[in-house]
């Protein structure tokens, strides 16, 4: 075969053999809902009461088996499917299964592992907390 020729099926083998090695995202996040977050006083115009940053929001978190979640304060979960392991810096550890919630104390930071099959979470995140 010309060169010419052998170029398109080498680039095709070499793209299958890159998506074969990419690895997906360890999370999935989706926004379900959020609320804003209302400013100004007295009779002000509507543009002048909302400042467009959400107050809380409503995510639906789907992670991979294993993947662990970020430290965080201050966010409600419930999960819908899977197991999350969820663990304060103490080390305590909390296992939540589906039709379990978890609402860790105010300022408490917290992070979650998912199980061995993974784990779809709801979040309601306060924008105030970090």
């Amino acid at each position: 075969m010309p060169p010419v020729q052998l170029a398109l099926p080498a680039a095709l083998m070499i793209g299958a053999a890159i998506a074969a090695t990419t690895t997906p995202p360890r999370t999935d996040v989706r926004e379900l809902a959020s609320t804003l977050r209302l400013s100004g006083e007295g009779n002000a115009g509507m543009s002048g009461l909302i400042d467009g940053r959400p107050a809380l929001r409503m995510l639906q978190v789907s992670i991979r088996p294993g993947a662990s979640l970020p430290w965080r304060h201050g966010d409600a979960g419930y999960v819908v499917s899977g197991e999350l392991r969820v663990q304060a810096p103490t080390g305590d550890l909390q296992v939540i299964r589906p039709g379990d919630s978890i609402q860790p104390a105010a300022g408490s930071p917290h992070h979650g592992v998912a199980g061995p099959a993974g784990a779809t979470v709801m979040i309601v995140q306060d924008e105030g907390a970090s």
